[in-house]
């Protein structure tokens, strides 16, 4: 089949489903002005040859979407470029698994939902140009931590990536580079870290995944440059140096920045609560306020924490030997009921987060944030991906089986009753019989001879024979 039968096909697919929708009145959209572009332009898509996938579930979003903005540039008479609306729409395929991706965080998300913490960090009050939609500059913060982007690169990628573009809601303008650090640092000034955080976790009850009982408790580094050796570092450093890192040691491997504090909840695996430090704090000084009722397990860094919860930490070697068996026995439970943690590590590490160039502690704290939002919902789309048993519907029970039932129940206990001293005689001779067949083998005990007691006789009176003396007394 040539190209340009293909074009022609597709294009009346299009042209039908238009006139589907126009008969439904499902959509406010100008379709006959729609109609006369697709019909005029199309000669561009025979030259280029481009096919899209009519039959995806996901085009038809797609092309609503693309449907909608294409009216809006025709109310403003704009310029209208049927080449980019069909490429839009030939960029979903089955090849295409960014996009798909995308489609799943942007529901398992939901940005919405934190829209009025962030509307707080601006005041349009003050006179001068009126900000970005503080939501897009969130989502933006997003896709750099899952794509592990700087901010001129994310700019210059939702550009070229339709997928981006999807994401972000085809946004009209894009914030610059200083307003995505402009964004962090008001995060950081009004304190709104914590809020988000906690309209996340208020989500994931609603959703059916509130925190459990059992939880697990673990923290990795986040390596920073530690630059040249001598120079000042801090308010006095005029390089971008990092100001709070610290130095540690552990394992013999030197780390240089920061470390990552992180709660998780055994059931679903989802992190609960997070906090960012300086390399040189210990683990077991980082402790979360928590009710008696969760248990938390850590390894044996943690030992002399003060969790105010029951502790579930592994233990460190003893010299003694019946002790030291027992504590490898219970270090080896606790290591398989603790080794979700270690996952969220590895997926930071996957994302390019277990390495930072930010200066500041605080900073390193929203970072870590987003980094905590692209792992959770990571894990709800693999939870909802699982498949949940069916419950099968109860069948009526039929009332003349149940009182023929209930008539012999009595039967049903004597049989039982006889059942049960069958076994127990049954039991009793196994045991006689196996103590004979024991007896024939063993020796014979010997007799032990007593010994003289050397104890006083309790009767005073009673008189004791002397035999050198020949005599009583």
């Amino acid at each position: 089949m040539s190209i340009r039968r293909t074009v022609n096909k597709y294009r009346k697919c299009v042209l039908r489903k238009l006139e589907k929708w126009e008969l439904k009145n499902r959509f406010e959209i100008d379709y006959d002005s729609l109609k006369s572009i697709i019909n005029r332009d199309f000669d561009i898509l025979i030259k280029e040859g481009l096919k899209f996938n009519i039959h995806l579930p996901l085009f038809k979003e797609l092309l609503i979407r693309e449907l909608g903005r294409a009216c809006l540039i025709l109310e403003r008479n704009e310029k209208f470029d049927c080449f980019d609306f069909i490429f839009c729409c030939n960029s979903i395929n089955e090849n295409n698994e960014e996009f798909l991706e995308l489609v799943e965080h942007k529901k398992a998300l939901n940005s919405e939902i934190f829209r009025p913490i962030l509307e707080y960090v601006y005041d349009n009050g003050v006179k001068g140009q009126p900000n970005i939609d503080p939501l897009l500059i969130f989502n933006i913060s997003y896709l750099q931590a899952k794509y592990d982007l700087s901010d001129e690169q994310i700019l210059k990628d939702i550009e070229d990536r339709k997928s981006f573009k999807y994401f972000l809601n085809y946004p009209e303008n894009l914030p610059c580079s200083s307003t995505l650090g402009n964004f962090r640092d008001r995060l950081i000034n009004y304190e709104k870290i914590n809020e988000i955080w906690f309209q996340h976790q208020q989500y994931l009850a609603l959703k059916g995944y509130s925190i459990t009982e059992e939880l697990a408790i673990d923290a990795s580094f986040l390596d920073a440059n530690p630059g040249s050796y001598g120079k000042p570092r801090g308010e006095l450093a005029k390089t971008r140096r990092i100001k709070d890192g610290t130095h540690m040691t552990k394992n013999n491997e030197h780390h240089f920045g920061f470390k990552i504090h992180i709660v998780i909840d055994l059931l679903f695996q989802l992190i609960r609560f997070f906090e960012v430090t300086t390399a040189a704090v210990h683990d077991s000084q980082v402790t979360f306020d928590l009710t008696r009722k969760f248990i938390m397990y850590a390894d044996k860094g943690y030992i002399g924490a003060n969790f105010t919860c029951q502790k579930g930490y592994m233990l460190r070697k003893s010299n003694d030997p019946k002790t030291n068996a027992f504590r490898t026995q219970r270090n080896w439970r606790i290591s398989r009921k603790r080794a979700p943690v270690e996952r969220v590590f590895a997926v930071f590490k996957e994302h390019g987060q277990n390495f930072t160039k930010l200066t500041t502690t605080a900073r390193n704290q929203v970072k870590t944030l987003f980094s905590c939002l692209l792992f959770n919902t990571q894990q709800i789309i693999t939870l909802q991906k699982e498949k949940q048993p069916i419950k099968k519907a109860k069948k009526e029970v039929d009332r003349s089986i149940l009182f023929n039932f209930l008539e012999n129940t009595y039967k049903i206990v004597e049989n039982r009753e006889k059942i049960e001293y069958m076994r127990k005689r049954r039991r009793n001779r196994i045991k006689n019989s196996w103590e004979k067949f024991i007896s024939m083998f063993k020796k014979p005990k010997r007799r032990k001879r007593m010994k003289k007691s050397t104890k006083k006789s309790q009767n005073p009176n009673k008189k004791r024979f002397n035999r050198k003396l020949a005599y009583s007394f």
